[in-house]
């Protein structure tokens, strides 16, 4: 059976929309203390990070489809995953440290550290030297501490028993937050309920992959969307009481805006833009807190509300778009990743 493709206009789209709602969260939290005087602001100060879950569930969705690929070894996973965050996460650590000593005033979320330097290069977990919990250097980063272990842990099951891989990896990771000793190392990864997400991704991918139900879907998209929307609706009324359902509501989000495929022409310009942004969305997660901080140390808080948002979304943008280009797509790491697969990796 041929596998579905793995690049969906929607899931582009959506993946933008929750960079962009990490982004205002991290405005409310640093111009403002995330005090809000209107109904977005409090939505962003409150539930904008939940733009992060629905990242989780994406990542999981798309790892689905990669590691369906026949041609693709459990070591080359690792390799191609590798060599798609570590570049644009390492530059920004360095800006981070650079920023850190350039613009102190603003950058005390962070302390140069040798162990944490490392640390931090390397996805490991630990204290981040400034005292604000367990975070890397650039604390954004966080996320991709838990998504490198599912990357890892994924690679794993390929090179254990690739046609088994996905089983076995969502039955370890449904395991680990419950057997994990939260007294050990590695227990702010590994002992996470956080890690579902992965799974349920995981699991929209295969119901999504199986042809009766995608023609299913296909067939009566309206009809179920019409469903499922209400049951978003009341999932989202009841997060404050039930904060565990972020879970199947960041799954819901993301298979709405599944349903929403067909109805969405790649031609259109305003959907273009957005797709584009989709696009530029890992470099948008990294560089913002560093553009927030850097404008906030010239302009302090007291700008007028609107320009502060018109600022920030510019400024993130243009440096979005310029680390898309130049970093995500530079034509020099993409050759050395494929000289290191043809000469290192196992046929």
């Amino acid at each position: 059976m041929p596998l579905v493709s793995s690049h969906f206009h929607s899931l582009q789209i959506l993946r933008g929309i929750a960079a962009w709602m990490v982004v205002y969260h991290h405005v409310m939290q640093f111009y403002f203390s995330f005090h809000a005087d209107s109904a977005i602001g409090h939505f962003f100060a409150k539930y904008g990070n939940f733009g992060v879950d629905i990242f989780f569930v994406l990542s999981g969705f798309v790892m689905y489809f990669s590691a369906r690929n026949k041609n693709q070894s459990g070591v080359e996973f690792l390799v191609n995953r590798a060599f798609r965050v570590m570049p644009v996460y390492w530059f920004y650590t360095a800006a981070t440290m650079l920023c850190s000593v350039v613009f102190a005033r603003t950058f005390r979320f962070t302390n140069i550290d040798a162990n944490s330097v490392l640390m931090s290069l390397f996805f490991l977990p630990h204290q981040n030297p400034a005292g604000i919990g367990v975070f890397p250097l650039l604390p954004v980063g966080w996320t991709l501490n838990f998504e490198m272990f599912f990357y890892l842990t994924l690679g794993s099951c390929l090179m254990l028993n690739r046609k088994h891989a996905i089983f076995i990896c969502m039955a370890a990771i449904l395991i680990l937050p419950i057997v994990y000793p939260s007294n050990m190392y590695y227990a702010e990864i590994a002992g996470r309920k956080l890690l579902y997400e992965f799974v349920l991704g995981l699991s929209l991918a295969m119901l999504y992959s199986n042809p009766r139900a995608q023609r299913f879907l296909d067939a009566r998209a309206l009809p179920t969307q019409l469903i499922v929307l209400p049951i978003l609706l009341a999932m989202c009324f009841m997060l404050p009481r039930f904060p565990d359902l972020k879970f199947p509501l960041a799954m819901t989000v993301v298979f709405q805006f599944l349903l929403l495929e067909k109805f969405v022409n790649p031609d259109s310009a305003v959907l273009k833009t957005l797709i584009r942004l989709g696009d530029e969305s890992y470099s948008t997660y990294l560089a913002h807190m560093l553009t927030i901080n850097v404008l906030l140390y010239f302009t302090g808080n007291s700008l007028d509300t609107l320009l502060i948002l018109v600022l920030v979304t510019v400024c993130t943008w243009l440096v979005s778009r310029w680390s898309h280009r130049h970093i995500e797509q530079n034509q020099l790491l993409n050759n050395a990743k494929k000289r290191l697969v043809v000469r290192y990796v196992p046929a």
